[in-house]
């Protein structure tokens, strides 16, 4: 059974998240300062990942991989600026992973 991008992306997502708070705690209690932080160490090791070269199994993981992590530093880094458009958009994030 082949499994859709969505869940790929989504369980990379949630795999990186669970082991970052398993180290640092609920995510609700990071501060902003830590959570750019992560979200910029996410987002370097995603790019490596999808720049990888080669072709496969292992190397299209990869960039699946990648893009959970991408998705993640984005919803680390839309949780640390003002307003209601990035709440919204964070709350969309949220939506979008449930309906896998």
């Amino acid at each position: 059974m082949q499994v859709p991008d969505q869940e790929l992306v989504c369980r990379a997502f949630d795999s990186v998240l669970s082991d970052l708070e398993d180290d640092l705690g609920d995510l609700p209690t990071w501060s902003t300062d830590k959570k750019r932080t992560i979200a910029k160490q996410i987002l370097q090791v995603a790019q490596a990942g999808f720049n990888q070269r080669g072709s496969g199994v292992a190397a299209e993981m990869n960039r699946v991989s990648a893009h959970g992590g991408a998705l993640l530093s984005l919803y680390l880094e839309l949780q640390t600026l003002p307003g209601d458009k990035s709440r919204k958009a964070a709350a969309l994030i949220d939506e979008w992973r449930r309906a896998r």
